[in-house]
């Protein structure tokens, strides 16, 4: 299970605010996220894999 530390700030302070404007290449502004309920979400995971894998060691069952 995902602990986060009690002592990070939780809101935006200005020390961390980022001057960019709309037209910027570089920075993109992103929304907030949602805060978490503590229940599960269906997010997709993305892993890399170092070695040999491909379709062909992944059985046709699923893992496990």
């Amino acid at each position: 299970m995902l602990r986060i530390p009690s002592n990070l700030p939780l809101t935006t302070t200005p020390a961390s605010k980022l001057p960019s404007t709309p037209k910027n290449d570089r920075l993109q502004h992103l929304q907030h996220f949602q805060p978490w309920t503590g229940a599960p979400t269906d997010l997709p995971i993305y892993m890399k894999i170092k070695g040999k894998y491909t379709t062909d060691h992944v059985p046709a069952e699923g893992p496990g």
